[in-house]
C-alpha cells in the first residue's frame, strides 16, 4: 500500500493506529462518574515517514515545543503536500478528513479540523439512534433479492466477524477474568471454572453468530427456536401486566442519563528518530536524579503532530508541528503504583466532574493537558508508592490523595505557572485566561470528597411490572421445560430477577409497537429456506445457557438490527481492501487489538463491576465471612442466599454482558481500518513509483548501513 499509513509485517502493529489519551493510559473510567456520560477517545494514525536527523526540523522562533520540517532533507517526505520549503501539516489533516468522511461506514454528526486543531474531530451520531420502524420490510426485501453468490459471501463475512470474536475473547479471557475476580472479591477462581465460563462466551458468541444468519436466509436450529419461542410466547402472554407510565417514566431517566455522544480526535503523527534538543535537558535530569523514570522513558517515541503554534501569522501557521511526548507519557501512567494511579484517577475523575466544559462551550476554560502534567509532577516529586504502605483503608488513601492534588493544582493555578513536564521553559497554564484560572481555582477550592469517591448512577428499577404468584411459577416451567440450566436466583412465587429483565429489555426493543415481538419473531424463526447449520452444532451451543443469556442476546441483537442496520448491511455484504486483509491476517489483528484496546477494556469492565448493585453485597458478605448473602429484592426487602450461588450468577451476567461489548468493539475497530486503507491508497496515487520501489530502496538502506556496521 501507500507510504504514509502502510500496512506493516510488525506482527503487533499490522495498522499504523495508537489508542491514546485516557483510553491508552488506563484512566477511561474517571469519565464515567460524570453526571453525564460521554464517550470521547483519541486515536494516533502515526505515518509511515519518519523524521530521521533534528537537521530536517526547524524550531519555530518564540515558540517553543514547535518546529517546521524541511521537505528536501529526506525523499521519503517529498509526496507529502507542501510549499517548496516546508511540509503543510494543515493540509495533511484536511486531506486525511476528507478520506475519513469519504469512507464512513457509521453515521457521522459533524465533523473538522483546522490550522489551530490538533486533531481531526469527528463526532458520530449513531451509538443510540432512532428505530427503523420499516427494518422488517427492508429485510423482507433483502432477503428475496438474495442471490445465492451474495448469500455465500455474505456467510463467510459473518462466520469470520464471529471467528474473530472467538478468537478475542479466548485470548486472554482467563487471565482477565481471574484477575477481575481477585480485584473485586479477593477470590482465586480455579482453573476449571475459568474454561468452564470461557466456554460459555464462545457459546453465546456462537448463538450471535446463529441469529446473525438467520437475517439472510438461514435458518435458527430447532433447540435455539424452541428456547426463543418459549420466552417470546410467554412476555406475549403477560404483556398487558406492564405498568407503562412507570416505565416510560423510568426508562426516560435512564435514557437522559446514559445519553452520550460519541467524540474521536483523530492525531496524525509523524516520528522522530530522536529526542530533540529541547528535552534532552530533562533526560540529562533524569539520568542523574531520577534514573527509574530515565529507563522508562529513554527509548520512548516522540512525535510532531500539525498545529499552529499561534506564535506566527496564520499563513505560516499551516506549516508549524508541535512535539507530542505521549508515547512518554503512557509508558509512565502504566507503569505506575497503585498509589500513583489512584491519585491519576482521582485527578482525571475532578476533571470529567467539575473543570471540563462541554465542546460547544464558547469561554477559556483549563484543559485536561494541565491535570495530567500535574499528576507527572506529583508522581515525580512525592513517594507517593511509601507514603500509604501502612494505611490499609482505601478511603482514608483516596481522601489524603484528593487534599494533596487539589492543593497543588490550586498553588500552580494561583501562581499562573506550571512548567510542561518534558519541556521546562513551557509554562502549560499560559495559554489560558487569568479569568479561566481563577474559575478552575474557586472550582477546586469547592470540591466536596463525595464528589469523588461516588458514582451517580442508580440502579434500582422501580416496579413496572406487576408480578404475580403464577407468573413467576410459570416462567419457572418455562426455565426447566426449556433449558439445560436455570437461574439461581430464585425464591418460589416470591423473587425472579431474570423475569423482570427479560420485561424491561424487551419493552425497550418494542419500542411503543405492541406488535414488534410477534412480527419479529415470525420473520426470524418462519421465514428462512437454508438449513445449512446443523442441529447437532445447535445442541452444543446452548448446553450451559440460562434463559438470562438468551433474553440478552436477543434483546442486544435485535437492538443492533434495529438500529443499526445499514452499518450491518455493509459489515455483512461489502467487500473491500481491508476486510480481505483483516480476514487473512485474523491472529495478527487479534493480538493488535487486544494489545492495543486491552487496558481500557478492563478498566471499564472493573469499573462497571464495582458499580455493580450486587458487588457491595458480596464483598460485606466476604468480608464478614458469612455463607449467605443478603440481596435486595426491592426498595424495603431482603432475601439471603448462599454466597457461592450469589457470585456464580454475578459471573454468568457479566460473561454475557462482555460477550455483546466485545462485539461492539470489533465492529467500531473495522470502521477505523476501513479508512485507514484508503488513506493508503490515496497516498499510493500521490507516489507510485517510490511505493513500487520502497521495498528495494530499503534493502539497499539495510545493506549499506551493515556495511557502515562491519566498517
Amino acid at each position: 500500500m501507500g507510504l504514509l499509513f502502510t500496512k506493516t509485517r510488525s506482527k503487533d502493529r499490522p495498522v499504523r493506529l495508537h489508542l491514546a489519551g485516557s483510553m491508552g493510559d488506563g484512566q477511561f473510567t474517571a469519565r464515567l462518574i460524570a453526571d453525564n456520560i460521554e464517550v470521547e477517545y483519541d486515536i494516533m494514525y502515526l505515518s509511515k515517514v519518519e523524521i530521521k536527523n533534528e537537521s530536517h526540523l526547524e524550531y519555530v522562533p518564540d515558540a517553543t515545543g514547535f518546529v517546521r520540517i524541511l521537505r528536501n532533507r529526506d525523499r521519503d517526505l517529498r509526496h507529502l503536500p507542501h510549499n517548496g520549503t516546508f511540509i503543510n501539516g494543515c493540509q495533511l489533516k484536511e486531506d486525511i478528513h476528507s478520506i475519513i468522511k469519504a469512507n464512513q461506514v457509521r453515521s457521522l454528526e459533524t465533523s473538522s479540523t483546522s490550522i489551530d486543531q490538533a486533531s481531526i474531530f469527528l463526532q458520530y451520531n449513531d451509538l443510540w439512534p432512532p428505530v427503523d420502524r420499516e427494518i422488517i420490510r427492508k429485510l423482507q426485501t433483502m432477503r428475496q433479492e438474495l442471490t445465492n453468490e451474495r448469500r455465500r459471501n455474505a456467510q463467510r463475512n459473518i462466520e469470520q466477524y464471529f471467528l474473530f470474536a472467538k478468537s478475542l475473547i479466548n485470548f486472554q479471557f482467563k487471565d482477565d477474568f481471574g484477575n477481575i475476580s481477585k480485584r473485586l472479591f479477593n477470590i482465586n477462581l480455579s482453573n476449571e471454572y475459568l474454561d468452564k465460563q470461557r466456554e460459555k462466551a464462545n457459546h453465546i458468541i456462537e448463538i450471535y453468530q446463529i441469529l446473525y444468519m438467520s437475517l439472510i436466509g438461514i435458518s435458527i436450529p430447532s433447540e435455539l427456536t424452541n428456547k426463543i419461542r418459549l420466552l417470546v410466547n410467554f412476555y406475549n402472554k403477560y404483556r398487558h401486566m406492564v405498568n407503562e407510565d412507570i416505565f416510560q417514566q423510568r426508562y426516560s431517566q435512564v435514557r437522559q442519563r446514559i445519553t452520550m455522544t460519541e467524540d474521536c480526535d483523530v492525531v496524525v503523527a509523524l516520528k522522530l528518530s530522536f529526542w530533540p534538543s529541547v528535552a534532552r535537558k530533562r533526560l540529562r535530569y533524569w539520568k542523574q536524579y531520577k534514573p527509574i523514570i530515565y529507563r522508562k522513558v529513554r527509548k520512548s517515541t516522540v512525535y510532531v503532530i500539525p498545529k499552529w503554534s499561534k506564535m506566527t501569522a496564520e499563513d505560516d501557521g499551516s506549516y508549524e508541528f508541535r512535539l507530542s511526548f505521549s508515547n512518554a507519557e503512557e509508558i509512565l501512567a502504566k507503569s505506575r503504583s497503585k498509589s500513583e494511579k489512584m491519585l491519576n484517577d482521582i485527578a482525571r475523575t475532578i476533571y470529567y466532574k467539575h473543570l471540563r466544559k462541554p465542546v460547544t462551550f464558547s469561554h477559556d476554560c483549563v484543559h485536561s493537558y494541565f491535570i495530567k502534567t500535574v499528576v507527572l509532577w506529583m508522581c515525580e516529586e512525592f513517594d507517593l508508592q511509601n507514603n500509604y504502605r501502612d494505611i490499609i483503608d482505601e478511603k482514608q488513601i483516596r481522601a489524603d490523595l484528593t487534599n494533596r492534588f487539589v492543593n497543588y493544582a490550586r498553588e500552580n493555578l494561583d501562581k499562573g505557572e506550571c512548567p510542561h513536564y518534558f519541556i521546562n521553559e513551557i509554562n502549560v497554564l499560559s495559554m489560558y485566561t487569568s479569568e479561566a484560572r481563577k474559575e478552575a481555582f474557586t472550582t477546586l477550592e469547592n470540591i466536596e470528597l463525595t464528589d469523588v469517591l461516588q458514582s451517580n448512577f442508580d440502579n434500582w428499577r422501580p416496579e413496572f411490572l406487576t408480578i404475580t404468584p403464577e407468573m413467576l411459577s410459570e416462567f419457572r416451567e418455562l426455565q426447566e421445560k426449556g433449558f439445560f440450566r436455570q437461574t439461581s436466583f430464585f425464591v418460589p412465587k416470591r423473587f425472579e430477577p431474570a423475569l423482570q429483565s427479560t420485561f424491561w429489555n424487551f419493552l425497550i426493543n418494542e419500542d411503543r409497537n405492541r406488535n414488534w415481538w410477534k412480527e419479529w419473531i415470525n420473520f426470524l424463526l418462519n421465514n428462512s429456506t437454508d438449513r445449512s447449520v446443523t442441529e447437532e452444532n445447535q445442541e452444543n451451543a446452548t448446553t450451559d445457557i440460562t434463559i438470562t443469556d438468551i433474553e440478552l442476546v436477543l434483546s442486544q441483537f435485535t437492538e443492533t438490527v434495529q438500529r443499526r442496520w445499514p452499518f450491518l448491511n455493509h459489515l455483512i455484504f461489502e467487500d473491500d481492501p481491508a476486510k480481505e486483509y483483516i480476514i487473512s491476517r485474523r491472529e495478527v489483528f487479534v493480538r493488535f487489538a487486544s494489545r492495543m484496546s486491552h487496558q481500557w477494556v478492563y478498566d471499564t469492565i472493573l469499573h462497571t463491576l464495582k458499580q455493580n448493585h450486587n458487588t457491595k453485597h458480596i464483598l460485606s458478605t466476604i468480608e464478614a465471612n458469612k455463607s449467605e448473602c443478603s440481596i435486595p429484592i426491592s426498595e424495603t426487602e431482603t432475601l439471603a442466599f448462599p454466597i457461592n450461588i450469589v457470585i456464580h450468577e454475578f459471573w454468568d451476567d457479566f460473561i454475557t454482558d462482555v460477550v455483546g461489548d466485545i462485539l461492539t468493539l470489533i465492529g467500531a475497530g473495522y470502521s477505523f481500518a476501513k479508512f485507514i486503507f484508503a488513506t493508503d491508497e490515496h497516498y499510493q496515487r500521490q507516489n507510485p513509483i517510490s511505493a513500487r520501489f520502497l521495498p528495494l530502496i530499503r534493502a539497499f538502506s539495510l545493506i549499506r548501513n551493515a556495511l557502515r556496521l562491519k566498517k
